[in-house]
């Protein structure tokens, strides 16, 4: 089996204010794997906390994860369905 994504990137969490409210973020930036076995180029996904608990993922995360610092990802690299 091929991996789900490819290129992929984790940054630590990081404070920023999303809808007005300070949120802990953790940026995620990979590639996902298409039906056909091609890959999208690689996008940035947002992972907002509340209160430690996971509360949901941006699609677009580019403006809540500008200017951070991202981390190889192998990992997530490594997942198959």
């Amino acid at each position: 089996m091929s991996s789900l994504s490819r290129q992929a990137a984790i940054a630590e969490p990081v404070q920023r204010t999303v809808n007005g409210r300070v949120r802990y973020v953790s940026c995620l930036r990979f590639a996902e794997r298409q039906s056909d076995g091609s890959y999208h180029e690689p996008r940035e996904r947002a992972v907002l906390f509340v209160d430690g608990r996971l509360d949901r993922m941006i699609p677009n995360g580019t403006e809540e994860c500008a200017g951070v610092a991202y981390a190889a990802f192998s990992e997530l690299e490594k997942l198959t369905r």
